[in-house]
């Protein structure tokens, strides 16, 4: 078995900033001991192995940099995930604590577990599971330069810890760790809800709740040209349409009447896409009246553009947020670069004659005819 242990104390001491007499300090050696190592001239003992990988809050196989096979590894978390997901719990107990036994330093397998008394804990009100999800959820975090799912990170395991303290009833706990790692704001929802529900602290979870509203508001906007543009692709024009006005219908209830907010160039754009979805249909009569709506809504958040939230329901907070888009300049440019966008994707004659037809009505459209 080949080991980087040398090179990992070296790499590990210097990322936290320790001098090689500050290591050995800390581990009881003499300095010359903490050389060696560095140097690959010795190795340290194993008790003294498993305390520098604490000391530097990694798993010892990270600190040997010893890579086992992974196969059985993954077969094994991904078989505790499925178990998860059909609720076939004892099962995965059963699976989860062989896999913790053969592999207690894998992070893989430690999360997938941690997940697993997780469920269990919520489904079964369980205190002793969500116990035992908590402590997994911590060991993961020591070994998470190990994982190899994007989607998972520390923000993603402090959420789960954070959450499992709101069901032990340890409230201020749970939001005190939530608050500590929300940078990018993707606790907002929970941490408003958790502050009015719980503790009726309604002005500190308005802030909260006003950029989890005007950040999940604008997301939705990208999920529903997303699936939009699956169904173009696809030919499901009608589907397409469906999605983007349901999404309309979000934004307009969010809408203050005879205020201009960004929800109504929002219009426009989900309004432009359902023109573009019916031209490519061949209904140019629907196609026709979505562009004479978007135009109409245009026209009048040109006249007096607002890109903030403050003119946006329940949107209580001191600064506004604001938000942008690379639809166009304008409203009213936005549709013209979607017309002529159509002729540009075109990929047959068909395809070419519908958009020239749709760039006509287009044209028809800006003279009001």
């Amino acid at each position: 078995m080949k080991t980087n242990i040398n090179e990992n104390i070296k790499l590990y001491r210097k990322e936290r900033k320790f001098t090689q007499e500050q290591l050995a300090e800390a581990m009881g050696v003499t300095v010359g001991a903490v050389s060696k190592w560095e140097s690959g001239l010795s190795v340290p003992d194993v008790s003294l192995i498993m305390e520098l990988a604490d000391f530097f809050g990694v798993s010892v196989d990270a600190l040997l940099g010893y890579k086992m096979r992974g196969s059985d590894v993954k077969d094994t978390a991904d078989h505790i995930k499925e178990l998860i997901i059909e609720k076939r719990y004892d099962e995965g107990i059963v699976e989860a604590e062989k896999a913790l036994q053969k592999y207690p330093n894998r992070f893989d397998i430690v999360y997938r577990s941690a997940s697993l008394y997780y469920n269990i804990g919520i489904v079964r009100q369980d205190e002793s599971a969500l116990r035992k999800a908590l402590s997994l959820f911590e060991r993961s975090l020591g070994l998470i330069d190990q994982k190899q799912e994007l989607n998972i990170g520390k923000a993603t395991i402090q959420k789960c810890i954070g959450e499992i303290y709101f069901y032990l009833d340890e409230y201020e706990k749970g939001l005190e760790l939530l608050k500590k790692y929300n940078s990018d704001g993707d606790f907002d929802s929970l941490i408003g809800y958790i502050l009015a529900v719980r503790f009726k602290k309604n002005g500190e979870a308005l802030p909260y709740l006003s950029d989890a509203l005007i950040n999940d508001v604008c997301e939705l906007l990208q999920v529903a040209i997303g699936f939009a543009n699956v169904y173009g692709n696809r030919k499901e024009y009608d589907s397409g349409i469906e999605v983007l006005l349901w999404c309309k219908s979000i934004h307009d209830g969010l809408k203050i009447p005879g205020k201009t907010s960004f929800f109504d160039k929002s219009s426009v754009i989900l309004l432009s896409g359902c023109a573009q979805l019916a031209a490519a249909k061949g209904d140019m009569n629907a196609a026709r009246q979505y562009l004479k709506e978007a135009n109409k809504i245009a026209r009048e958040f040109d006249a007096d553009p607002d890109y903030t939230s403050k003119n946006i329901k329940f949107f209580s907070k001191d600064k506004p947020a604001a938000s942008s888009d690379d639809f166009g300049s304008t409203a009213v440019e936005g549709i013209e670069n979607a017309v002529l966008e159509t002729l540009g994707s075109a990929e047959n004659e068909e395809e070419t004659e519908k958009a020239k037809e749709f760039i006509k009505i287009w044209e028809e459209v800006k003279k009001g005819e």
